[in-house]
């Protein structure tokens, strides 16, 4: 699978940050997860860089150690879920998904 440099966009006033070795299945996640405080898609200024051998399950598992599963779920869902496969099919389906809103926890209050 590709990976990619890119900046998140993460509100409408445009503060953004670095993105390194992103996969599609990664812009997806953050296109769903940002696009409605960004007021638009909000992975900027995408650089493909190198293909690296990676199986779905263990792109999940790179996921799940980085993102909420109860939000990745929604997206990558079943035994062998669909990842996709280019960058632009990342963007376009995550615009178009609302992922759940959760409240972190911290210990001690």
């Amino acid at each position: 699978m590709k990976v990619a440099n890119a900046r998140l966009v993460l509100n409408k006033f445009g503060s953004d940050v670095a993105l390194t070795d992103i996969t599609p299945a990664e812009v997806l996640f953050l296109t769903a997860e940002h696009h409605t405080n960004a007021g638009k898609a909000p992975v900027t200024q995408l650089i493909e860089k190198d293909e690296v051998e990676r199986t779905v399950s263990e792109e999940l598992d790179r996921l799940t150690q980085r993102y909420p599963m109860e939000k990745l779920s929604v997206l990558f869902h079943g035994a062998i879920p669909t990842l996709p496969s280019t960058f632009e099919e990342a963007v376009q389906v995550g615009i178009r998904m609302k992922l759940p809103r959760t409240r972190l926890v911290t210990s001690g209050g």
